[in-house]
């Protein structure tokens, strides 16, 4: 009989040891599963996970070797990311990428190097929509210019007053988050201030942008900016 309840005594400490190895063993996973989940947590915060987005600005890339084509560009900002095209311009171009997350990665990587400059546009993205409608062949001389890649935190209106007022009469200057309209009362002093500024290091840019605004559907080619 003592044997008998011996045994019976192995076998209930047996299962309760099962029971408690079992129970550990959950309470491992558990801890193991809100360990992951914290790590996740402080990868998304690092920016690690950071979803991508339209990249709705061009990149400004100069002071790079003059003997560089589009095709050397090209493949320079490829190593980061889809290049949509390359704008070459004279001493400077624009690249095109349409993620955000790889535009950033190619402005982190090859701004300094060799001495090249290479930053996003100002401008908000109006830069792209007016480089856009160049390329398609819609653009044609207007009254107003559209001013961009400037710096618009130090620039103040009179400064765009006093600067292109010496290709003819301003009826007026109107800055608007990171770009500028100009209203010229003469078309002619319009084109004359676009060939002149367009390129140039004033109102503190790289290599500012001076465009001709684009008309409204249906309206003449004076292309006043208010109402």
């Amino acid at each position: 009989g003592e044997g008998s309840d011996r045994e019976e005594e192995e076998k209930a400490e047996g299962g309760d040891g099962d029971k408690r190895s079992e129970r550990g063993s959950r309470k491992n996973s558990r801890s193991l599963s809100r360990s992951s989940r914290r790590r996740d947590s402080r990868s998304r915060s690092r920016g690690e996970d950071k979803p991508d987005e339209v990249n709705d600005r061009p990149i400004f890339c100069g002071n790079f070797d003059d003997r560089d084509t589009e095709s050397d560009i090209c493949k320079m900002f490829e190593k980061y990311g889809k290049v949509d095209r390359v704008d070459m311009k004279l001493r400077f171009c624009f690249v095109y990428m349409n993620s955000k997350n790889e535009a950033e990665k190619a402005v982190r990587a090859l701004s300094g190097k060799d001495g090249m400059r290479v930053e996003f546009t100002r401008g908000d993205g109006e830069t792209k929509r007016r480089e856009e409608e160049r390329r398609k062949g819609t653009e044609q001389p207007t009254k107003t210019l559209f001013l961009a890649n400037f710096d618009a935190q130090r620039t103040q209106v009179r400064d765009l007053e006093d600067v292109f007022g010496e290709f003819g009469s301003v009826l007026s200057a109107d800055i608007r988050k990171n770009f500028a309209f100009i209203e010229f009362k003469e078309i002619d002093d319009a084109i004359k201030a676009k060939e002149a500024l367009h390129a140039t290091a004033e109102f503190g840019g790289s290599s500012i942008v001076v465009e001709y605004k684009a008309p409204r559907p249906g309206g003449g080619g004076g292309g006043g900016f208010r109402g």
